[in-house]
């Protein structure tokens, strides 16, 4: 590998962020909890086998997302530098308990609404080697546990982590509950979430490996804004 092409590899944005490990989903004592107020009342589904037409995306409980400002943004590095992409179709709650305090987080996005910053990378993204968005249209994640505080530090010049958001994540028809840091605040009339974590993508399947002299990380770094009001609108 000649130094230049080192060089870039180092420069990777995933690099120096947490990684989560997935392992089997946390089993809720009820159904996906979805609500006619948020998206229109449909049921969600549990697993990707309940089908979804493209652009299709399942109801959350809670209060909606302000889709203007939130979005779901993604960066994957190879030996020679990375990719940046984001999903445009997504929704997503947050649900506040009295107090004011966060308890549940959910989203959905649709994968058929994946883009990067090169065309031809934007078209083989759909295909079956990677999120096959013909057979699983929509990726999902709902909380089971969000607790206060974070043992996780933050890169260099970040706001520290205040949370700790545990919860099932449903992808590429595997379901597997992942742990991550999260920076959480309900400060004014807005309830905002966000985090960054790699994933590896080969614990949902996803094995595509590129190129024998160009090869594909397994981790994939998911960028995640949300805004929400702090009450739903009546």
């Amino acid at each position: 590998m000649s130094k230049k092409v080192l060089a870039l590899s180092l420069l990777s944005e995933t690099e120096g962020k947490p990684n989560v490990t997935a392992s089997e989903p946390v089993e809720t004592s009820k159904p996906a909890e979805t609500t006619a107020e948020t998206t229109g009342g449909a049921d969600a589904p549990e697993s990707q086998a309940d089908e979804k037409k493209a652009g299709e995306l399942p109801a959350v409980e809670g209060i909606a997302i302000n889709q203007e400002k939130s979005k779901i943004e993604w960066v994957g590095a190879k030996v020679t530098g990375d990719h940046k992409g984001t999903f445009e179709n997504f929704n997503g709650a947050i649900k506040v308990d009295d107090a004011g305090k966060v308890t549940a987080i959910a989203f959905n996005a649709d994968t058929t609404s994946v883009t990067s910053d090169n065309e031809k990378l934007t078209g083989h993204l759909k295909s079956p080697d990677f999120f096959d968005v013909a057979k699983y249209p929509v990726a999902s994640f709902s909380s089971t546990e969000i607790k206060e505080g974070s043992d996780v530090k933050p890169g260099e010049g970040q706001a520290a982590f205040t949370h700790t958001v545990t919860g099932n994540m449903d992808l590429h028809g595997q379901k597997k509950s992942i742990t991550f840091p999260a920076r959480i605040s309900t400060e004014g009339d807005v309830v905002s979430a966000s985090t960054e974590f790699n994933l590896n993508r080969f614990d949902f399947g996803i094995e595509y490996k590129g190129k024998p002299d160009d090869l594909i990380k397994k981790e994939v770094l998911l960028k995640i804004n949300f805004e929400a009001p702090k009450k739903a609108a009546e």
